[in-house]
């Protein structure tokens, strides 16, 4: 459960900044809009009804809003056409297509921009971050996240800045960096406590114990946040007031104290059940369980989390159903049923893949990465529950044949069950050595083999300084622009047509891919395994990916879309490791690395733009086009090469 995932779209979607109009009923609303004699006072209207539409109806929502911009064009208000752009991307935001938010988001940031409103611009730079945040690209939701938080402190507005450093703490709290997440949510909880704003001191602090708790670090200080929170939403009786007292039952669960922790989720339960909040509901019986489990009532806890599971499929939230089903498994381990765990891992696969068919629309390589993990971990546990079953058949097995003996006259009996058993041990351990083999590969597919081996050795890799590697970045040119013209099937497509071609590619070069992240691709040579010939590598691997996009600009197959490139690439030493504990990932850094990506950002289309380290290795053996000395953001002046093409032998 995270509250702070669920603060993000309160924050984004109903803290705005708007045109007010009053509050009338839609019919109300509608007859003024006829009545109206100025187009501003239709545009306001609209601008209303569009708000009313956004969860019953996001169709209606985007219908009403097109219709003011279509005004506001008319009659040339900028500002107004920034807030109804702005409501058109909302209403497909409610429908779950980023792509249409992230266009017509763009285009009202721009309108704000053309007459400097500093609310507008700060209001939508935070809330285009948060659509990165909720589609998992960290980087460029804090990049949007940190210009609205300059705006708002330039124009003094308290209660944007305290909305922004609050998500700023959430980017930070999901990519583990937990100090930087509490300095800013901090900041976050003295603002709303100036604001005087009881709601934004309540989520804040609930944010701040999550961080706490889950850390371990201080959980005193976890509980007290806890406690601020609950107090603040009790003021309004808010619908998080629930999720404070699951926060609170799950410290006392930890610190053993079974019988408070059980009050006060029955408490949370039945506040959350006379608000209709089923995701709250079904997350209280879901620690209940887990409680019920841990105090040796087996029976209870089976009841309890059954009931969770049915409030979790009626809500139908994905996460919530796989924590749930992962409790029910864990509580019939602890009843020794081992039919019913392995019925609920077949469950478990299943919420997993739908997890993932979901997701995958939204950000092809990174998911697939996420699910494929899911995926390895699920295969795990399902190969442990055939080892805990074989184990069990064969000391029954055992006994049979045992009695079987003492009665030598069913000798035929006794024959019969041991060949039945030999073909069942050894079909079980076949199935078991095809797994295993699949989750080995899974893990390749994740890092390279040597790293892997480590991990699989040692459970850590040690990260690793290499003194000459060769990094190199792609980048699809105007991808954004173009993708808001695109249907998001066709989308995913052609992004996995050409990095399926790149991962060939770069692996027919002796590179070692590193990650996608959106439309741009990293990869590098020389590491694990450090050679001479990384440069070199590099550069064929940068024209043959160049040729196979250029080929593929000319002659596109049936539903892909065809992109211009930008290559970068820089070598020099750097540091190699894994990252996280659990969805953990190879990566790479270093002035090396961020060098590269300067020289793929400072590249014409179609082009390979090197640094002076490339050159001064290679130069005797390839041909570079001097560009002169670049300003680079953050370097100053740099000087670049372009590849002569086809001049890499």
């Amino acid at each position: 459960m995270k509250a702070i995932n669920q603060n993000i779209l309160l924050i984004f979607t109903f803290l705005l900044f708007q045109h007010q109009v009053s509050a009338f009923s839609s019919d109300s609303l509608l007859n003024i809009f006829s009545s109206a004699s100025h187009d501003t006072i239709k545009i306001d209207v609209l601008d209303q009804l569009s708000k009313n539409q956004f969860g019953p109806n996001p169709d209606k929502a985007i219908e009403y809003a097109e219709q003011a911009v279509d005004i506001s064009n008319k009659i040339n208000d900028k500002k107004r056409l920034g807030y109804a752009l702005k409501n058109v991307g909302l209403g497909y935001y409610f429908k779950a297509d980023f792509v249409e938010v992230l266009t017509y988001w763009q285009q009202s940031l721009e309108a704000f921009k053309s007459i400097n409103h500093a609310k507008g611009i700060s209001n939508l730079e935070s809330n285009i971050g948060a659509v990165f945040y909720s589609t998992g690209d960290n980087v460029k939701a804090l990049e949007h996240y940190l210009r609205a938080l300059i705006i708002s402190e330039d124009s003094g507005d308290d209660h944007r800045k305290a909305t922004v450093l609050q998500n700023i703490g959430a980017v930070y709290e999901n990519t583990r960096d937990y100090d930087k997440a509490e300095d800013h949510l901090i900041q976050a909880l003295q603002m709303f406590e100036k604001l005087e704003n009881n709601r934004g001191l309540a989520t804040t602090s609930l944010n701040l114990g999550e961080i706490y708790f889950e850390q371990k670090k201080d959980q005193t200080k976890a509980k007290l946040y806890f406690e601020l929170a609950r107090e603040k939403l009790a003021i309004e009786d808010d619908a998080l007031l629930p999720n404070a007292l699951i926060f609170l039952a799950q410290i006392d669960s930890e610190n053993k104290d079974h019988s408070q922790a059980l009050r006060k989720l029955k408490e949370a339960y039945a506040m959350a059940e006379r608000k209709d909040g089923k995701v709250a509901m079904s997350i209280a019986k879901r620690e209940l369980g887990k409680v019920y489990a841990d105090i040796g009532l087996s029976d209870k806890s089976i009841e309890t989390y059954q009931e969770a599971l049915r409030l979790s499929n009626e809500i139908g939230v994905n996460d919530d159903l796989q924590k749930t089903i992962v409790g029910i498994i864990e509580a019939y381990k602890g009843n020794n049923d081992f039919l019913n765990v392995a019925n609920y891992q077949d469950s478990l696969i299943a919420i997993n893949q739908k997890i993932y068919d979901l997701e995958s629309d939204d950000n092809v390589q990174n998911l697939q990465l996420s699910f494929d993990i899911e995926k390895k971990e699920s295969e795990i546990a399902i190969l442990n529950v055939q080892n805990e079953i074989q184990t069990q058949q064969i000391a029954r097995a055992t006994l049979f044949r045992n009695f079987l003996i003492a009665a030598a006259g069913l000798l035929l009996v006794i024959i019969g069950g041991i060949v039945y058993q030999y073909r069942f041990v050894k079909k079980t351990n076949e199935i078991i050595t095809h797994e295993r083999n699949k989750s080995d590969q899974l893990l390749l597919n994740i890092l390279p083999k040597e790293t892997a081996d480590e991990l699989k050795e040692y459970g850590i890799v040690q990260a690793k300084k290499y003194e000459n590697a060769t990094v190199l970045f792609t980048d699809f040119v105007n991808f954004t622009g173009k993708s808001g013209n695109i249907e998001p099937e066709d989308l995913v497509k052609s992004i996995g047509y050409y990095f399926t071609n790149f991962d060939e590619i770069v692996g027919r070069y002796n590179m070692e891919k590193i990650k996608t992240i959106g439309d741009a691709y990293m990869c590098v040579g020389g590491i694990p395994n450090k050679n001479e010939t990384n440069a070199m590598d590099a550069l064929k691997a940068a024209e043959a990916i160049l040729t196979f996009v250029e080929e593929t600009r000319k002659n596109p197959p049936p539903g892909i879309t065809p992109f211009k490139i930008r290559i970068g690439i820089n070598n020099g030493p750097l540091v190699a490791g894994v990252v996280g504990t659990k969805k953990f990932q190879y990566d790479i850094w270093g002035d090396t690395v961020n060098i590269a990506s300067r020289m793929e950002s400072n590249c014409e289309p179609n082009h390979i733009n090197v640094s002076q380290n490339v050159f001064d290795e290679l130069k005797n053996k390839v041909a570079f086009k001097y560009r002169g000395e670049v300003k680079v953001k953050n370097k100053g002046k740099m000087k670049m090469y372009y590849l002569d093409k086809f001049s890499v032998n």
